[in-house]
């Protein structure tokens, strides 16, 4: 048969020049493109490695793998070729760029044919930075695959760069976990990949290992910490630029528990400028010493209530320090008044309500989260009057106390106060805190916001008008409001939402 002369389908071009104008949706239209491999078109296939070239150099391993799964359920249509007759080793001549040939054979590696991909994986090994896409076929679903992939992973570790390692690392952690593997075989591979880590790891940048995706330097520090690749200085000057809680988690934990951690260097470190830092700096000293450390006191103060809770733990179990005492002694610091709040009872209250009419904002907005944990749904005045408050702060701090003590003000007072709003935040906060009275009671007024412009909102609304309390019985006055917004032809409600609630209003109307 001479392919050359074969006529490629209107639907594959058609997904082509589709694909050229970058859609955000382009798998499926990708698995039409890619058949345009069985008909060795130079240029269509040159074309499908630059738009899979475009997509993939975008993402990060852990995006390709999932996109390449993804595609996987997109290619029922390319059953109907024999892709063990598809030459794409001849099709590397196509290719000024590299990268595009690249993306088929990464793409190809995913693809629903044994043969193609174990055709692509050898092809594969041969180019830079693929460590990781070799890897993840290690837990192919097919033996023989996985078995040639071992063997080309072994291969490719040997020229690998720091960074491919680093990138592989993700994908290693995933092996790992997989119940595919042949435990013999991933023992050989992790001892050849740990001994490639190990002398490459002095050329390290940090500042690009930053720059990795979370879930990749989270691989890459279980991976080295479990086998001690990295030096006590090391990780100390990770610790100090690492932001994710997590991989800062890990880190922490081996540097606090290190045979090199002195005393007098964990001391230093309960005063840390992270959290998870000073937490488990804390958490170890008192482990190695069962004793408190000098000026604990002061960490009454700490920014972070999980550490003002243990702090005060401590001191209950090894002093009699009057806690409430202390905080009021440092007002009118702000974690002074929240430490009455998280210390105090209600008979505190009188101590913080002066410091509502602070000049300083951040002062009045932590005296109303520690009013909101003192005096529950009794500061419901508090709540209100800060509520409609222009300063953005203070308002927001009075709308989650309502939220989190389930404070309700009537359905008519707060949609009358939203129509007479014209601060952005507080008609935000009204209708949300609307949303959440009585499913009766705030009807009428839902009704009247049924078109509302902002469509997540409007979904919100949507829903609430479809929640309706079937037990509840109500006045014939409310039935009259929401009668009236129902007809009102200015609301245009639909007729099944009419119908619907006409219905219900049958049962339960007290008349």
């Amino acid at each position: 048969m001479n392919f050359l002369r074969k006529k490629i389908p209107e639907y594959i071009q058609s997904s082509l020049e589709q694909l050229e104008k970058k859609p955000q949706d382009w798998l499926s239209l990708y698995a039409n493109a890619y058949q345009a491999l069985s008909y060795q078109n130079q240029d269509m296939i040159v074309r499908v490695g630059k738009i899979g070239n475009d997509y993939l150099s975008t993402m990060n391993i852990h995006q390709i793998i999932k996109t390449g799964e993804q595609w996987r359920s997109y290619t029922s249509m390319l059953w109907s070729i024999d892709w063990n007759n598809v030459d794409i080793l001849s099709m590397n001549d196509y290719f000024l760029q590299k990268e595009g040939y690249v993306s088929l054979l990464v793409m190809g590696c995913f693809h629903p044919s044994g043969y193609f991909r174990e055709k692509c994986l050898k092809i594969l090994v041969h180019y830079p930075d693929t460590l990781a896409l070799i890897m993840i076929r290690m837990n192919d679903w097919v033996e023989e695959i996985r078995d040639k992939a071992y063997v080309l992973a072994y291969r490719r570790i040997l020229e690998s760069s720091l960074d491919e390692l680093i990138d592989a690392s993700y994908v290693f952690i995933k092996i790992k976990k997989s119940k595919r593997r042949q435990q013999t075989q991933l023992d050989g591979i992790e001892k050849h990949y740990i001994k490639r880590l190990s002398d490459l790891l002095s050329e390290l940048n940090i500042q690009n290992l930053m720059q990795k995706d979370e879930c990749i330097r989270k691989a890459f520090y279980q991976i080295t910490l479990e086998h001690g690749l990295l030096s006590f200085q090391l990780i100390e000057e990770l610790l100090n630029i690492e932001k994710n809680s997590f991989c800062l988690l890990l880190i922490t934990k081996s540097f606090l528990q290190s045979d090199e951690m002195s005393q007098d260097k964990l001391f230093t470190y309960l005063h840390h400028p992270n959290f998870y830092v000073r937490k488990e700096a804390m958490l170890c000293y008192y482990q190695m010493n069962q004793s408190l450390w000098k000026d604990i006191e002061n960490d009454l103060l700490d920014r972070s209530y999980t550490i003002r809770e243990y702090v005060r733990f401590l001191l209950k179990k090894h002093t009699q320090m009057n806690v409430l005492e202390y905080y009021i002694h440092h007002l009118p610091k702000s974690i002074a008044i929240l430490g009455i709040s998280e210390v105090g009872t209600s008979q505190d209250i009188d101590i913080l309500l002066p410091y509502l009419e602070s000049e300083q904002e951040r002062i009045v907005k932590v005296t109303i989260q520690a009013l909101s944990r003192l005096m529950k749904e009794k500061g419901q005045d508090i709540y209100w009057r800060f509520l409609l408050d222009e300063r953005i702060s203070l308002s927001k701090a009075a709308f989650q106390s309502i939220q989190k003590n389930k404070v309700h003000f009537g359905a008519q007072l707060i949609y009358e106060t939203y129509q007479k709003s014209t601060i952005e935040h507080l008609s935000k906060y009204l209708l949300m805190i609307l949303l959440e009275e009585d499913s009766w009671e705030r009807l009428p007024y839902l009704l009247e916001l049924y078109y509302y412009p902002y469509e997540k909102m409007r979904q919100l609304i949507h829903l609430r008008i479809n929640q309706r309390n079937p037990y509840k019985k109500i006045s014939s006055q409310l039935k009259e409001k929401i009668m009236s917004s129902l007809m009102n032809q200015k609301n245009n409600i639909p007729n099944n939402i009419q119908e619907s609630i006409l219905f219900d209003l049958k049962f339960i109307c007290k008349d």
